[in-house]
């Protein structure tokens, strides 16, 4: 049942969007590095595509944890999608000054912040009043 989120429901239909929208990403992205064979530039392009349709789906994981704890939707999904994101870019730039060109991967700094994020939500307590 999808109804509108004002209702009470788990979902909008434009969060539902967003939600395929990066399942879809992280999907593709999977499919894309295992199955298929081509350039070393090919699979850092789908191997980024699919993190960030991960960091996509934890960061909504994250907002609609808070949002059922009577926190802010936003304020979770930007602590858990878009900062881990900003870090691993952080990350790259970080190596790319120390060690000049080449390719890197800021995965193995933003895919943990996104977990660690989506546990610190799921362990809130729930806020009085909600």
């Amino acid at each position: 049942m999808i109804a509108s989120a004002e209702n009470g429901s788990l979902v909008s239909p434009g969060r539902l969007v967003a939600l395929l929208t990066m399942g879809g990403m992280l999907l593709a992205g999977s499919v894309a590095f295992f199955a298929l064979r081509f350039g070393e530039w090919f699979y850092y392009a789908v191997e980024h595509m699919g993190a960030l349709g991960f960091l996509g789906l934890s960061g909504s994981a994250a907002g609609w944890l808070a949002k059922r704890k009577g926190y802010g939707f936003w304020t979770a999904f930007s602590c858990g999608a878009i900062l881990p994101a900003i870090m691993g870019i952080a990350a790259v730039l970080f190596f790319l000054l120390r060690d000049g060109g080449g390719l890197y991967c800021g995965g193995a700094v933003s895919l943990p912040v996104a977990l660690i994020v989506l546990l610190v939500v799921a362990i809130l307590p729930r806020r009085a009043g909600s």
